[in-house]
């Protein structure tokens, strides 16, 4: 038995039209904005591969402008 758990930082671009979208995603699957700027989101995002992956599905790929992941880390659970 182990726990394992990966970190998402994830650079979107954000406007007027894909900013409530994005809010609500962001909300769905409990990941904490780290940066704003003008036009963009910094996202955070911790938790196991699948739920990493399906955050970075449900974004629009072309707002998108770049990607951080640290890979799978883990610990054994104690007995």
């Amino acid at each position: 038995e182990h726990i394992e758990r990966e970190l998402l930082l994830v650079k979107v671009d954000v406007d007027q039209n894909t900013q409530a979208d994005i809010d609500k995603k962001i909300d769905d699957f409990s990941c904490k904005i780290v940066d704003v700027s003008e036009d963009t989101y910094t996202i955070e995002l911790a938790g196991q591969s699948k739920k990493i992956n399906d955050f970075l599905d449900a974004l629009d790929a072309s707002k998108v402008l770049e990607v951080s992941r640290t890979g799978v880390t883990g610990v054994c659970q104690k007995r």
